[in-house]
């Protein structure tokens, strides 16, 4: 029992002796991490980058794009928010640790302790390094000097936009990074190997992005009266592909089928004046409206995209469609005045004739009788039908029998129908279905715009999808 009491507690005097020394060997090397980055900041000035007149300094550059947000067509803008990583040497930064030192910043920016590349971003109009709880600085510090610093920005940059082919537009922006303070001889930066600029997410509601061209140049720059230079400079170019899909449900087709019902007046009677009349103007006014809704969708230009001469191709069909109507009626007046100019003459001429081939001295009885027998014959024989016309002599014997037209029935018809409505009190008569006098075939210019006006539309529509997509 005694045996067992000493070995308890010579293993709890041991686990005692090894966290006393596990903790003093971890206070000495963290008192060692903290006198090494005490001797860094010590070490030089952060306002002056390395071997400032020696060699010049490599920055190489990469970054990880997040998103692209907020493209905004009005404003010619677009948001970006990626990680941004840049590495360099400083020799001032060397220390003897086996790891990398990262220091943290709390809410201070890495310049206040080390030096920092004055990296701007080319065509920038606002930008912000998130900060939540602590700055989103991350440095890590080789043993070798090598500074890695990344931190995550999100950018407001100017785009100009070309929208002569929207809503089928594709508009490449540029994002340009470089040294604000220092030309090419101090600060000279250069792409990361291995893919130095990626994106994650590629959609966007209205568009497809995507990453190209990214080139390191060397421009002049004049920042200021008296600082001039060749600076370095990196830049990618970022494609914004815009998705049609949806103006077509909502600009394109509704369009299209108000040029396809304007056509319906083509089909109805050119006496059909209201009818024909209405479907012209509310397919225009209804086309206008969607236009102006349209135009107020979009950036104020001064001028002509896509999609205008798209709707401004679709008023003039509807117009022309009008403008058909005024046509064709004009011309089928000219024709009936002509007809029934000729008409009136001929039976005029025909009552002439008539009239000098009747013996009015005969009885009056005798013809009426000798009319009755003969029709009475006539309609015993089926020869005729009611419709028929028979005409007769002075002494009641038939002349000719004439077949009646169909449209000379049909005027007789809606003559009957019209006495019939007429006769009928005037409370019961529906104001919605009084009879309207439509006879005759319909305008040449009709027949001819039923055809013709589809096929140009087609065309229209192939010229423009071809020229456009």
């Amino acid at each position: 029992m005694l045996c067992k009491r000493k070995l308890v507690v010579l293993c709890f005097l041991h686990s005692w002796i090894k966290c006393v020394l596990s903790s003093e060997k971890e206070s000495l090397r963290d008192k060692k991490v903290s006198e090494t980055w005490s001797k860094i900041k010590q070490a030089y000035n952060p306002l002056m980058r390395p071997n400032f007149t020696g060699n010049v300094t490599d920055v190489i550059v990469s970054l990880t794009i997040l998103q692209f947000d907020s493209v905004n067509d009005k404003d010619k803008s677009f948001k970006t928010d990626m990680y941004f990583r840049q590495r360099w040497v400083d020799y001032r930064a060397q220390h003897n640790l086996t790891t990398v030192l990262t220091p943290g910043f709390g809410k201070n920016h890495p310049s206040t302790y080390i030096w920092v590349p004055d990296t701007v971003f080319r065509v920038m109009t606002g930008g912000y390094i998130h900060s939540n709880s602590t700055a989103s600085h991350k440095v890590d510090i080789y043993p070798n000097g090598t500074i890695s610093w990344g931190c995550r920005v999100t950018l407001m940059s100017h785009c100009t936009f070309d929208l002569h082919n929207y809503p089928m537009d594709t508009q490449q922006c540029e994002i340009g990074v470089l040294s604000f303070a220092h030309d090419k001889t101090h600060i000279n930066y250069v792409w990361g190997e291995d893919n130095p600029v990626s994106l994650i997410l590629n959609h966007l509601p209205q568009h497809s992005v995507h990453i190209k061209n990214a080139t390191n140049l060397s421009e002049y720059y004049s920042f200021s009266s008296n600082k001039e230079g060749e600076y370095s400079l990196l830049k990618f170019d970022v494609i914004f592909e815009r998705r049609f899909q949806a103006y077509i449900f909502q600009a394109f087709f509704p369009s299209a089928s108000l040029v396809m019902v304007s056509w319906v007046s083509f089909w109805l009677h050119i006496n059909c004046v209201s009818a024909r009349l209405g479907i012209g103007i509310v397919s225009l006014l209804t086309t206008y409206r969607l236009w102006e809704v349209v135009i107020n969708a979009m950036p104020k230009i001064n001028y002509t995209t896509a999609l205008d001469i798209y709707m401004l191709g679709c008023t003039t069909f509807i117009c022309l469609s009008l403008l058909e109507y005024g046509l064709a009626t004009n011309i089928h007046f000219t024709l009936w005045k002509e007809q029934k100019a000729n008409y009136t003459w001929q039976t005029m001429k025909k009552k002439q004739e008539t009239r000098k081939s009747i013996d009015f001295t005969n009885v009056t009885n005798l013809r009426t009788k000798n009319a009755s027998n003969q029709m009475k014959q006539i309609y015993d024989a089926k020869q005729i039908n009611d419709t028929d016309l028979v005409l007769f002599d002075n002494l009641g014997r038939v002349q000719s029998i004439r077949k009646t037209s169909i449209r000379e029935q049909k005027l007789k018809l809606k003559e009957e129908y019209l006495s019939m409505w007429k006769s009928d009190p005037l409370g019961n008569r529906p104001y919605y279905f009084e009879p309207m006098m439509v006879t005759g075939k319909p305008a040449s210019l009709d027949i001819v715009s039923r055809f013709l006006f589809p096929f140009g539309f087609l065309c229209f529509n192939i010229i423009y999808w071809a020229s456009f997509l």
